[in-house]
Order: structure tokens, then sequence, then C-alpha cells
């Protein structure tokens, strides 16, 4: 806990020296105390400069994940109660489900700096290292049927797009149902898991898991049908992680409250297709072992896309049985 108290203070003033003594006197620990921290910092990645006689300062390029800066830009009433931060987690989804059978409540929110099994849609997985991505997961415990459940996804990712056009500036579209592309290059995935009860078959939990590549991909692994993009790739403006997941969890606090309580989808539907990025477009489906070209021709009511096939056939895809390759 010191380290991230101390890593706090060095944010608050980055690109200042702190002196060993203001440190050791701020958080109440020793000078050993204070070096142990600094150099174990150091070790995780974080770019802190020492200087004899002037102190540590932290360099201005370090983009570090704390729950201070995230609540500074918050505006949720339910949504990060609790927020939770970790170094490094195998799955944020796989951590707050294990909570969420714990009890956790509705408005939980962990995040992780780095994923060793970070979890993508259809058994794949998520490419997460540190430093370089917004990687975490909701939980939610709304009063919906099973079979709406790819809604949360769908309004998942408006909520990603307006935040990243609202931080950064960029533009950036839907590949259904659950991918955010750039230039046709993947920025984000969605993964939204549900549990119901044994016996009754209603719905317990959601956790939405969303991982933002922010930093460089240039050491990413190619992904199944998806080349790998970050917003660092787009843009130069300066922005936080912090300052995204908060405008992240603000939009889907907004966004997913009024649609439980009146299970009206249009306010988010409507934005979700304006979005896309497939509509007219030729497109390959992907259903099990078999593929087949087709054209996306709508985005139905009930958040299926419908396709027509290259005999003329208008097929209506639903997002547990397809991925679309474009």
């Amino acid at each position: 806990m010191s380290k991230q108290k101390i890593l706090q203070v060095l944010e608050q003033q980055k690109g200042s020296y702190v002196s060993g003594e203001e440190l050791a006197g701020m958080l109440g620990l020793s000078r050993a105390a204070v070096w142990k921290s600094i150099r174990s910092l150091k070790e995780e990645g974080y770019h802190i400069n020492s200087k004899t006689g002037s102190g540590y300062y932290l360099d201005e390029s370090t983009d570090a994940l704390l729950e201070s800066k995230i609540r500074a830009n918050l505006h949720t009433q339910r949504l990060g109660s609790p927020l939770t931060i970790y170094k490094t987690v195998d799955s944020t989804n796989i951590r707050l489900r294990t909570a969420a059978y714990d009890g956790a409540p509705e408005g939980a929110v962990l995040i992780a700096d780095e994923q060793t099994a970070g979890k993508g849609r259809l058994g794949r997985s998520f490419y997460s290292p540190k430093h370089n991505g917004i990687y975490m997961s909701v939980l939610l415990r709304p009063e919906l049927p099973f079979d709406k459940i790819h809604f949360l996804t769908m309004l998942s990712a408006v909520c990603v797009v307006e935040a990243i056009q609202t931080v950064t500036g960029l533009v950036p579209q839907i590949k259904w149902v659950n991918d955010i592309l750039l230039d046709g290059k993947k920025l984000c995935g969605i993964l939204s898991e549900a549990t119901v009860e044994g016996e009754s078959g209603k719905l317990n939990f959601v956790v939405v898991g969303i991982g933002v590549n922010i930093g460089s991909t240039r050491q990413f692994p190619a992904l199944q049908g998806n080349v790998p993009g970050a917003l660092g790739d787009f843009s130069s403006a300066e922005f936080s992680r912090c300052t995204l997941i908060a405008e992240i969890l603000n939009n889907l606090e907004k966004y997913y409250y009024p649609y439980i309580e009146t299970q009206d989808n249009s306010a988010f539907l409507y934005k979700y297709k304006k979005c896309l990025c497939l509509l007219g477009k030729p497109i390959t489906v992907v259903q099990g072992s078999k593929t087949y070209p087709a054209t996306a021709v709508d985005l139905t009511p009930e958040g299926g896309l419908l396709v027509r096939t290259e005999s003329g056939e208008f097929t209506e895809l639903t997002s547990g049985e397809v991925s679309i390759r474009l």
C-alpha cells in the first residue's frame, strides 16, 4: 500500500522533484521504506528519476492507474463502488466473477494494469501487456431476460466509442458485435459473461469486460481475423487512462440504468447502428467451421445483423453463433 501512496504523491507532483524526506513525512514512513518502495516501482516499469539532494520525480510520460485520478473525473452514483485496481491479474472478468459469487454489489469495478490470461469472445485470448491499456470489468445485476444480455455488450460498445471521442477526439467505429475499430484496426474488445441461478433460470449477474489498447501494438501477437491497433497509433494528444476509464463508466451509468428500468433499447441502439462499420459492405460470415460471403444490410431491432447471401437470401445473424470478418 505504501507504494501506491508514494506513486500517488509523485503523480500529483509529476515532473517535479519530491525529496525522500518529504515523502517519508507526508506518508509516515521511514526513509528506508520510501527507498524500497521507489525501487520496487522502478522494477515494475514506472519511470521514476532520482537525483541526490533533490529526491524523486515521476516522468511526465508515465500514465499511472490511480483510484484518486479516476474518481476526480467520475460522476456516477452507482458504478465504481467499490473500485479496485490491481497491478497484475489473470483476468479481470475471472476475478470480478469470483467477487460476485462472494456477494460483491452491482457497480463494483475491477481494473488491472496487466492481464496474464485476458479473455476474448469465443474462447479467444485478449493480449494485455502492462502499462499499455485499459483492462477492466464491471459487475451488473440487472433484472433482464437472459436473451437480452447481448444488449449490454452493444450498450457498452457505444459507451466506449463516445468516451474515446470525448477524451481523444478520435472517431472509432463498431464491428458487430463487440469490437471497436479505427481504420480497420482493433482498438477494443468487449466480453459480457452472464451467470444464471440453476433452478429458476433467473439471471444472477453479468460481468462486462472492456479492454482498450492505449500504447504501442508493435509487439502484439497476430490476432484471429483482426489487425491490432491502439489509440496511441492514431493520436499524439496527451490523455490519461484514468480519464478514459472514468468517461467510460460515466457513459455506462447514463445508458445502463434507463435501459434496465424501461427495457427500451432505442437510445443506444440508434447510436450503435450509426457507429457500425459493416453496413452495405461485403463481409465473411464465420459460423463454426463454415464460412460464406455475404453483404451486411441492416441492424435488426433485436440487435441481430441482417445479411444478404450471394443467392439473394436474407438471414439474421445472432451474436452467439457467428463471427464476422471484413
